[in-house]
């Protein structure tokens, strides 16, 4: 019995030495940068372009990391640096002989992309070296979180003459996507700034959507001077067949809480925001059928000079001629003035308002509109100051 035991004691010794060793030898600095040397010989001969890498180490049996790669493009200008990857895996499914990664970490990352003179991108070499040469499909793709941090990327496109710096690039993100028809995507943190200080504080959202159902929730959006608040926004279709959409019956959920846009802070998007730098203030809750479309709470609010409170409720929608609508209006603050300052706002034109309208001051009307847009009855009252 004694001598069994001992037996046993020495196989499990064995054992677990032969499992600690290669993860020892694998953390000696040395063995990594041997790797590294490896692994840049063959990927530079893989893909046809420098592809350096510094080194590899294995840690805590389920994380690899490597420092230092830098990929070239077929111009032999710099591409990608990546000071350090972390990528840790799943331990259950290494003991079955797979791999499943659960994070991937990317710090100080540096991207230089452009297109060149064929309509290609500069990237488009690594993308294809490293696609299967049989293209299957992919029936399902679990992408692991990753985490960027202190990445700045470089863009340019001749085409349309686009060109934008992104600095100080972080963000956290996951990603899945089953049976190419249900993808569901989670940006826990993103921001950025661009070499003209525009910046994205953070923004937050989670998407899904499958055969039927779209679905957006939790939405942060912070911007220097904006910051919206969206729960949710709900479609979910009713299919007739796979080309027609019976309205009838496809179903609406909006919940954006008390939010604030300007609209300058959009314009590295759409330049000619610019100029607009006033606060729009909106709330929305809405819930219903798209054809008979309800909303229970629309605030809008633009630089204090426009006030909306209103709730609506609108029947067959999809055919304006017969449909009838129903707008109830707690509150509509308005002033001649103030419209024309909104035309001019949006459409850099000056609008010449008539005396005898800008006489009427500020204006505010409470009741209701019901009818269609050809025909139509206006009810309540008008108070101006």
């Amino acid at each position: 019995m004694k001598k069994f035991k001992k037996i046993a004691l020495i196989i499990g010794i064995t054992f677990t030495i032969l499992i600690i060793t290669p993860f020892i030898v694998l953390s000696i600095s040395p063995i990594q940068r041997a790797i590294g040397r490896y692994a840049t010989e063959y990927l530079t001969e893989f893909v046809g372009a420098k592809f350096s890498v510094g080194r590899v180490g294995l840690h805590h049996l389920t994380r690899v990391d490597i420092d230092s790669l830098y990929v070239e493009d077929k111009q032999h200008a710099k591409m990608l640096y990546v000071g350090s990857v972390s990528a840790h895996f799943r331990l259950l499914p290494l003991l079955h002989k797979e791999i499943s990664v659960k994070k991937v970490v990317i710090n100080d990352f540096d991207a230089n992309l452009y297109y060149l003179p064929d309509s290609t991108m500069n990237l488009q070499f690594l993308i294809d070296a490293f696609t299967p040469k049989e293209k299957k499909g992919i029936p399902q793709l679990d992408l692991p979180e990753i985490i960027i941090s202190d990445a700045d990327i470089d863009y340019c496109d001749w085409r349309n003459n686009t060109e934008f710096h992104i600095r100080d690039f972080e963000t956290d993100v996951k990603l899945s996507l089953k049976n190419n028809n249900w993808l569901n995507l989670e940006i826990a943190k993103l921001q950025l700034s661009d070499e003209h200080s525009k910046r994205i504080n953070n923004l937050r959202l989670k998407f899904s959507n499958d055969d039927k159902t779209i679905n957006i929730s939790d939405v942060i959006v912070d911007l220097p001077n904006t910051h919206i608040d969206m729960k949710k926004a709900v479609l979910t279709l009713a299919l007739v067949n796979d080309s027609t959409i019976d309205w009838d019956k496809t179903a609406y959920d909006i919940d954006i809480e008390p939010s604030s846009v300007v609209l300058s802070d959009l314009d590295w998007v759409l330049p000619k925001l610019h100029s607009i730098d006033k606060p729009i203030n909106f709330e929305i809750v809405a819930k219903g059928k798209v054809n008979n479309f309800t909303t229970k709470t629309l605030k809008l609010d633009y630089n204090n000079e426009i006030v909306l409170d209103a709730s609506i409720r609108a029947t067959n929608i999809t055919d304006p001629a017969s449909s009838y609508n129903v707008f109830n209006f707690n509150k509509f603050q308005f002033s001649a003035p103030s419209i024309s300052r909104l035309i001019a706002d949006f459409s850099d034109k000056n609008i010449k308002i008539p005396e005898v309208l800008n006489r009427l001051g500020n204006c505010i009307y409470q009741g209701h509109v019901s009818g269609n847009p050809f025909d139509f009855n206006l009810i309540g009252k008008i108070e101006t100051a």
